[in-house]
């Protein structure tokens, strides 16, 4: 099977990723049950510090090499959306 064509927009997206240290260089199938229950269970998003958020990402971005189109799942889900505005929540409380 052909991997998934994402947009340059997605691709652009997971450059950032990359280029911002969201992508964690180690053994990401460590994480992958930990990432499994926020997929299932997005609301546990909601808590997450920023080091579990990075996990995830590289969970979905990584799996996504083996399972082509998993990034574009997590999108049309809600689950990067609810990464980014944890994030965004972390950096504003940060900033206080």
């Amino acid at each position: 099977m052909d991997p998934y064509d994402y947009s340059g927009e997605t691709l652009r997206f997971i450059e950032k990723l990359y280029e911002n240290n969201f992508i964690i260089c180690a053994s990401w199938t460590d994480w992958k049950d930990m990432a499994a229950k926020r997929i299932e269970n997005p609301r546990l998003i909601d808590s997450d510090n920023l080091q579990t958020l990075c996990q995830i990402l590289t969970v979905i971005v990584r799996n996504d090499r083996f399972c082509s189109g998993i990034i574009a799942n997590m999108i049309d889900r809600g689950i990067i959306l609810r990464i980014l505005q944890r994030i965004n929540k972390i950096k504003l409380e940060t900033r206080q």
